[in-house]
């Protein structure tokens, strides 16, 4: 009897440890790390490391000049950050007119000390060596997007990231800075 208690006891310690492993190895979590990694990066003003670990197709749109500039024209206003709390992480395959690949869409519940209230989005892309790396970043500002198009810095309106809906002809005449009542993005 103690013999095959041991055996159940062991056993169930044994499926614990491989569920607890699974969950470690879960696209969304190992992505959502990477996500605050960077994300961590950006709040320290390490702009140049940030770009470096960016996805390659990003780097290829987008400048370190041009990410610099739009980063810190996006983050500054903001402040620093007083808190972030993972909000949700979703695992696909498909985005709207992103090409085929794997995906996670990691969103975090933030406050800056001058927008209590925001929710930032990484997108993540998981590379052909494996690695998942971001491609775009959102901020969702609906106040501020306001107060920035009413002292006329910035026109037009829409994405931080290179947004691959733009039709490959049309991507330098996007690339600009633009802005949605609710959110503040780069397009290359």
């Amino acid at each position: 009897m103690k013999k095959l208690l041991v055996t159940v006891l062991a056993g169930a310690i044994l499926w614990q440890a491989a569920v607890a492993g699974e969950e470690e190895a879960r696209p969304e979590t190992i992505a959502q790390g990477e996500a605050l990694a960077w994300l961590g990066l950006v709040d320290t003003n390490q702009y140049d490391q940030c770009w470096e670990k960016l996805s390659p197709s990003f780097r290829k749109e987008v400048s370190k000049r041009k990410w610099k500039a739009s980063i810190t024209q996006i983050r500054k206003p903001l402040g620093k950050v007083v808190s972030r709390k993972p909000k949700s992480t979703e695992h696909t395959t498909e985005l709207p007119g992103a090409p085929e690949g794997e995906y996670v869409v990691a969103k975090f519940d933030t406050a800056f000390q001058n927008k209590p209230a925001t929710v930032e989005t990484v997108i993540l892309i998981r590379e052909q060596d494996l690695i998942w790396r971001v491609s775009s970043y959102f901020v969702k500002l609906a106040a501020l997007a306001e107060m920035v198009r009413r002292a006329g810095r910035i026109r037009g309106a829409e994405c931080l990231v290179p947004d691959r809906r733009i039709a490959p002809g049309r991507q330098a005449a996007a690339q600009r800075l633009t802005m949605k009542p609710d959110r503040i993005h780069l397009h290359p």
